[in-house]
């Protein structure tokens, strides 16, 4: 009599823990699929501002070229001290 009514109780506190697991996991199952969602996402994200980054950087290098290649341009024009004031008063 009173054992059997103890091991109706273990079973049906089994069966409660086993149902509050099986709930527990469904919960964790949607938490991991919906990091997993997000961190897709954050890598999108990722990739297209190292894209981005690599776009200005090319722009700036190109740019840096440019101003160099004036410079060079401006050094090699025959210009003396003082020609273009001369030039002026003119």
């Amino acid at each position: 009599g009173n054992e059997e009514k103890c091991l109706e109780d273990q079973l049906g506190d089994a069966k409660i823990a086993v149902g509050s697991a099986e709930t527990e996991l469904k919960q964790l199952k949607t938490k991991i699929s919906h990091c997993e969602k997000e961190l897709k996402e954050k890598k999108n994200q990722l990739r297209s501002k190292q894209d981005e980054a690599t776009s200005v950087e090319n722009e700036l290098r190109a740019r840096r070229k440019d101003v160099e290649n004036i410079k060079t341009g401006l050094e090699s024009l025959p210009y003396k001290e003082g020609e273009m004031e001369a030039l002026q008063k003119v």
